[in-house]
This record gives structure tokens, C-alpha cells and sequence, in this order.
């Protein structure tokens, strides 16, 4: 939804934007086509941070390199380019019915899980030029308006200050993950 409401503010004379939803394993099919496109910053993916602050750490193999990876043996430490923050959403833990009442932080939920892994289960989402297009369009109040109707802030920030918090998230989302007792899946 937020892709569409983008894409008229991206679309230029010479360029149409076409949305296309590509739905399934959690966002990494998207990823993969994505990766398979032409390096010529005319195919983006907007996504979730998961994509690349939480999957690294539970998936034993992805079809894009992280900078966590260490087996690759070239310069380039990442498959993919953080361009520009669009907006941010609310998130929050819930539970159901199943769980007690007394479960009132993460670290009890956590050993519950643990307790009961059949009874616990989760659900799972040119550089510069490119910024430009996705700040002003963010900014633009046909956009802002459609944010506040979906509950998200718009946000934005430049392309390299954005690089930082998804690195700080892959960071901080490792130990968390590793904490959980989490098997990293295939």
C-alpha cells in the first residue's frame, strides 16, 4: 500500500514506476528478484528492516549477502543498499489466549517458549539520484496524508545517515535473536 501511494511521486515523463507485490518466504523472494534485476537503480524494494536486521540471524542461508557474512571473498560487504527511510510504524508483541496472564515481559515469554516449543510459534517483511526522488516524494502531502490515514510517521534522512541505523539494527537484533535459543532456519 505504502509502495503505491509512493509511486506516482517517483514516476517521471521518461520513466513510469510500476509497483509489482511480490508476496512469499517472508519477503526474500522479493529480495532474490530484485537482486536479479539490472544494477541500474531502476528496480527498488521497499521493505521492512527484517530484511536485513533480523533474517541474517535466523536463517542459515539467504540469497543476498549482509555485512554479518564472512565467507565472501570480495570488497563489497552487502548485496543490498539502504537508500532512503520512508516511514515508521508502531510494532508491538502480542500473544494469544494460550499464553498466561502472568507472562509480562519478554524475558518470561522467551522461557515459556522454551518450555513449550510445541506450543510456540511466530509469524514473520544511482544511489543518490534515487534518494532524492523517494525523500521529496515522502515529503510530498498527498503521500503524508495516506501515512496518517495507514498510522505511519514519515520520516527521512540522508542516505548515508540511514545506512548507520539498519547496520546498528543488524547489531543489536544478533544477540536477541541468539538469546531466544532460536534454531536459525534454512
Amino acid at each position: 500500500m505504502l509502495a503505491r501511494a509512493l509511486a506516482p511521486k517517483l514516476a517521471r515523463e521518461d520513466a513510469a514506476v510500476i509497483v509489482e507485490n511480490k508476496p512469499g518466504a517472508g519477503g526474500r523472494l522479493a529480495v532474490t528478484q530484485m537482486l536479479g534485476s539490472p544494477a541500474d537503480a531502476k528496480t527498488l524494494l521497499m521493505t521492512a528492516d527484517p530484511i536485513l536486521a533480523i533474517y541474517p540471524h535466523v536463517f542459515r542461508k539467504l540469497a543476498y549477502r549482509t555485512d554479518t557474512d564472512t565467507d565472501t571473498d570480495t570488497d563489497t560487504d552487502t548485496d543490498i543498499i539502504p537508500v532512503a527511510p520512508v516511514a515508521s510504524e508502531p510494532i508491538a508483541l502480542v500473544v494469544g489466549p494460550m499464553v498466561p496472564a502472568s507472562m509480562t515481559t519478554l524475558a518470561q515469554f522467551v522461557d515459556w517458549c522454551r518450555k513449550r516449543p510445541k506450543d510456540a510459534s511466530y509469524a514473520a517483511a544511482a544511489v543518490q539520484d534515487t534518494y532524492a526522488a523517494v525523500t521529496a516524494a515522502a515529503r510530498s502531502p498527498e503521500l503524508t496524508g495516506t501515512l496518517d490515514k495507514l498510522a505511519l510517521d514519515a520520516y527521512s534522512m540522508d542516505q548515508a545517515a540511514f545506512t548507520a541505523p539498519v547496520k546498528a539494527d543488524l547489531e543489536r537484533w544478533g544477540p536477541i535473536v541468539k538469546a531466544t535459543g532460536y534454531p536459525a532456519e534454512d
